[in-house]
């Protein structure tokens, strides 16, 4: 006991004066309710869903001015699944978001577990990670073109300062294996474009080895890729844009094409969305994206949704799902349909209605 006390008077005096000198904020997102699905598995059932139109979260980052225009920050993020108390990463603690980084005239420099370019460039473009209503349910099929942040680890990332709206991102991965730099390792560059209602992104992503998880998202049944390996290479590229025609109310859409080295499989997606507040405390959304596997597959898949806020913080949210599969997996077995988070249907339909509840603090 006096050894800890020893050890509080010591350390405290350090807190209290880094809190001083640097600005930390807390925050998170609470998301949870139940979801209907019509087919998993071959049966229709009703589970509890955590995380469906945004991953519960809690995170942690701070600012601290070093003078001359430079300043220091970090940001980690803790997921989790709030209807079971879990980590939402097995064995990882900061999944979503671990950094640290400068910032000055130069730009923006960051190293650590953190999303990619391509994420920066394509996501406010992308129902599934604009939060508005369409939800995780909006995920286009395997995540094949990384719009969906899964973050990188051991990466480094720089973004120039805007020159006049537009603003360059680069980043890489570390493969940290002996004897070769390319295996496991990312590239990445993404450029943005901000103009009065108008906002653009294009980026291009290369990916290699055993980085390429996204593809265990789908079940053997429901996956047109094929298998990914530490030889495998993942290509992809993709454009987006949005057009704001009223103050909280936009229209939005995305093109990408990716391409797998072992398979030699090419796939593109075509997604057009909206966001519409229709009153104060009413807002609705709508999401559709055609995605080809060329040569293979076709899948359609639709999206709606309701919020209504209680509060700037709290919302009570309803959103809907439709998927229609067709073709085949890499084997020639008929493709079944999965919706991302849920289990696969039996068949090439499925289709899902989830209500929720998310604080935001």
């Amino acid at each position: 006991m006096r050894n800890t006390k020893l050890l509080l008077a010591s350390v405290l005096p350090l807190v209290a004066s880094s809190a001083t000198a640097a600005e930390i904020t807390t925050y998170g997102i609470v998301d949870i309710g139940p979801t209907y699905v019509s087919n998993q598995g071959g049966k229709s059932m009703t589970r509890m869903d955590a995380g469906t139109l945004q991953q519960s979260r809690l995170g942690f980052k701070g600012v601290e001015d070093l003078g001359g225009g430079l300043s220091a920050f970090f940001q980690l993020e803790i997921g989790y699944n709030l209807d079971t108390g879990t980590l939402a990463t097995a064995n990882t603690l900061f999944s979503r978001d671990a950094r640290v980084g400068l910032k000055g005239g130069f730009g923006t420099i960051s190293l650590g577990r953190q999303a990619n370019a391509t994420v920066d460039a394509l996501a406010p473009y992308s129902a599934a990670m604009l939060g508005y209503g369409p939800s995780y349910l909006a995920t286009h099929p395997g995540n094949h073109d990384r719009i969906l942040n899964i973050p990188t680890d051991n990466s480094i990332k720089y973004a120039t300062p805007s020159f006049a709206g537009l603003t360059a991102i680069v980043a890489y991965g570390f493969g940290e294996q002996a004897g070769d730099s390319r295996q496991n390792s990312t590239r990445n560059v993404a450029l943005t474009y901000q103009n009065g209602a108008w906002s653009l992104g294009a980026s291009y992503l290369w990916q290699s080895g055993v980085n390429v998880t996204n593809l265990s998202l789908l079940a053997p049944s429901a996956n047109p890729f094929g298998a990914t390996g530490a030889s495998d290479v993942l290509r992809s590229a993709g454009i987006g844009a949005s057009y704001k025609f009223a103050e909280w109310s936009f229209v939005h859409g995305n093109l990408t094409q990716s391409k797998f080295g072992i398979s030699g499989v090419t796939a593109r997606t075509l997604e057009l969305g909206m966001r519409y507040q229709a009153t104060d405390l009413w807002v609705l959304g709508g999401d559709y994206a055609y995605t080809r596997v060329v040569a293979r597959a076709d899948y359609d898949a639709l999206a709606v949704s309701a919020s209504y806020y209680f509060s700037k913080r709290t919302n009570l949210y309803i959103t809907g799902a439709l998927q229609n599969a067709s073709g085949t997996t890499v084997d020639g077995a008929p493709l079944t349909a999965q919706l991302f988070t849920l289990g696969n249907s039996s068949t090439g339909r499925q289709r899902a209605l989830h209500t929720g509840l998310r604080h935001v603090f």
